[in-house]
């Protein structure tokens, strides 16, 4: 069981917001693929596309990091262009353009105009000017952009440090090895260019803290290192390794643990299985019922229940038994009894989200009702301590004590990021801060998040991760 509790109405709007193109006022289109890692590239006709990447010196900025986003300057759409405003509101840059990017930690932003992508400073004017059919935000010094059909990366000079050659490819975000897509197979390629893996997968995965790659040929997963294969593709599905040495794999139907050498340790006996926790345990099915085993796949906890989450670090697991939902700890014992309709795993601020009636609400560890179900939705809480919840098809702001910050008034809202939050009210977008207090008016025609986020034209989906 994974937690999966957002409404869809608020999840539609967000979609929408941080789509793969930047800000343009947009269509709820998406594709996903459970078994790729890509997203198929934009169908363009570039016939007319010339662009001089003669080979240049390769250069990176000064910069190591630059997975933030300038605070400083907000993207805004009005009268069907995008431009930027300040903080308090004041129109900084005028809305002139077809799409919008947040501006970069190195104070760029990509920017389109007439079916062509550049690059502005936070005055307005062009530092590297429109000759992209699509480009993505810079990361790691680096910007993916597209020339011809084709998938490369320019420093912020708009040098190519890599040749347009990609059919799909991921921004440098916090990462110093991307996975790219070539000529329908993918690979992996690092800040230079240069390939790590030659594209030869039909999927691939991103780097594990252990250096393993989990990859898919043949229809099956394996897994690989920068040295090379170290298990054969396999497995009909395969995740990445726990802590204790153990990662869940499946075979036809059945599930069970492999370890880094690839012989089965567990055997393939479950009809469902989670990783391993750090409380050295995991979730697995046996004839419709969950339990938990050790590292010797023996169950320490009997297969009693409906449904089953993961420990989370508190020690308490999320378990359905007869239909309700409560939590037990390592020994199995109820700690909060089995009473609501449906639960998650407790999160990091030590709260679990909880369903009663339709309605949401949370729950601290002793199982008392800290924010009573009573919304439609409810969010997870941000870093400021406020979670958006909402009532009577209205959206607003609800904190970890159940008070309600910001009345549920908006048509929709978005997380707050870096002290303010997007709003929309009759179908107008603005912004508040954390008191309510609107800080930029509720009169412009859409408004970009005001978030970081790896969001790029060609961005890559990551495979099921269970």
């Amino acid at each position: 069981m994974k937690c999966k509790l957002l409404a869809a109405t608020i999840m539609a709007a967000v979609s929408i917001l941080v789509g793969c193109t930047g800000n343009v006022k947009p269509k709820a289109d998406s594709t996903s693929d459970a078994d790729t890692l890509y997203a198929e590239s934009f169908a363009l006709d570039d016939a007319d596309d010339y662009i001089d990447y003669q080979s240049d010196e390769i250069q990176f900025d000064d910069y190591e990091e630059q997975d933030s986003i300038c605070v400083e300057l907000i993207p805004i759409y009005l009268n069907e262009k995008w431009g930027y405003v300040n903080k308090t509101g004041q129109i900084v840059i005028e809305p002139q353009f077809d799409v919008a990017y947040h501006f970069a930690g190195n104070g760029l932003a990509a920017v389109c105009v007439e079916g062509r992508y550049g690059y502005i400073d936070q005055t307005g004017q062009y530092v590297i000017e429109p000759k992209f059919r699509k480009a993505g935000a810079f990361f790691n010094g680096l910007a993916m952009v597209l020339v011809k059909g084709k998938w490369g990366y320019i420093n912020s000079k708009g040098k190519f440090v890599i040749k347009p050659q990609f059919d799909g490819a991921r921004g440098f975000a916090g990462k110093n090895i991307v996975c790219v897509k070539k000529n329908g197979l993918y690979g992996c390629i690092n800040r230079k260019g240069q390939f790590v893996f030659a594209p030869q997968f039909e999927a691939i995965a991103d780097f594990a803290a252990d250096g393993l790659v989990r990859f898919k040929s043949g229809g099956k997963w394996g897994y690989i290192n920068q040295m090379g294969i170290v298990i054969a593709p396999q497995f009909n599905e395969a995740a990445d390794f726990a802590e204790n040495g153990l990662a869940v794999v499946k075979q036809k139907t059945r599930f069970g643990y492999i370890n880094k050498t690839g012989n089965i340790v567990i055997p393939l006996s479950f009809s469902n299985a989670y990783s391993f926790t750090r409380n050295g345990m995991a979730a697995a099915k046996v004839k419709n019922k969950w339990g938990f085993i050790d590292h010797t796949g023996n169950f320490v906890i009997e297969p009693e229940f409906d449904d089953a989450e993961s420990f989370t670090e508190n020690g308490l697991a999320a378990v359905c038994s007869n239909g309700k939902y409560g939590f037990i700890d390592q020994t199995g014992r109820f700690i909060i009894s089995p009473r609501f309709d449906y639960a998650c795993g407790f999160d990091k601020t030590g709260l679990a989200k909880i369903r009663v009636n339709d309605k949401y609400g949370y729950i601290d560890t002793t199982g008392y009702c800290v924010i009573n179900p009573e919304f439609d939705f409810i969010n997870t809480f941000g870093e400021n301590g406020l979670a958006i919840m909402k009532q009577d098809g209205k959206y607003g702001f609800v904190s970890k004590t159940g008070d309600v910050v910001i009345e549920p008034k908006y048509d929709y809202t978005v997380n707050f990021e870096n002290g303010l939050a997007a709003v929309c009210l009759n179908e107008k977008w603005g912004y508040i801060d954390e008191t309510g207090k609107t800080v930029i008016d509720i009169k412009y025609d859409w408004a970009g998040i005001y978030k970081n986020t790896d969001a790029c034209p060609a961005e890559i989906q990551m495979t099921k991760d269970w």
